[in-house]
């Protein structure tokens, strides 16, 4: 592997396998209370809170971050940021599957509603409900991506109905 000054610094791991050195980074409460009291210049390293919902990214790029549209569409549910939360959900897990002619919010719904699509003949649309969006977290996002599968999987049977967010 090599750094940007093509310089060797270490050996390949895969053909795809990328490794960025971004800066000394800990996860430790102790340092978060040193910090906390006494400021991030005392550390001379990062220290990164444990809470996944306190983190920031260390990049610009936000390409597969998923919490990010969350956060948005919690502050503020509408038409706009629930469809960013399905199409990247659905981007990033289920990149093959095609059959849906866009996404929506419904927020009486506490699922994912999936209806027929007025505009696109034999294609169906998925509606994001505001109480699937208020149950995207870190712990519960693989369930998600599994109701999010059986939206999917409804669309392309052309199967209307409400896959309940449990």
């Amino acid at each position: 592997m090599k750094d940007r000054t093509r310089k060797v610094i270490g050996r390949r791991i895969d053909d795809d396998a990328r490794i960025v050195l971004r800066g000394k980074v800990m996860y430790s409460k102790a340092a978060n209370r040193i910090e906390d009291i006494l400021g991030a210049d005392m550390l001379g390293t990062g220290a990164l809170r444990t809470n996944a919902w306190e983190l920031q990214p260390d990049a610009q790029s936000k390409a597969g971050d998923i919490f990010d549209a969350v956060r948005r569409c919690t502050a503020s549910p509408d038409v706009i940021s629930a469809a960013e939360v399905g199409f990247r959900m659905q981007s990033e897990f289920y990149p093959s599957r095609g059959h849906v002619a866009g996404m929506g919010y419904a927020a009486q719904v506490s699922g994912l509603q999936v209806i027929e699509d007025r505009s696109i003949k034999g294609k169906m649309t998925i509606n994001v409900g505001k109480g699937f969006i208020d149950r995207i977290t870190p712990t519960a996002l693989e369930q998600r991506v599994r109701e999010l599968g059986t939206a999917l999987d409804m669309t392309s049977q052309g199967k209307p109905g409400v896959v309940p967010a449990s």
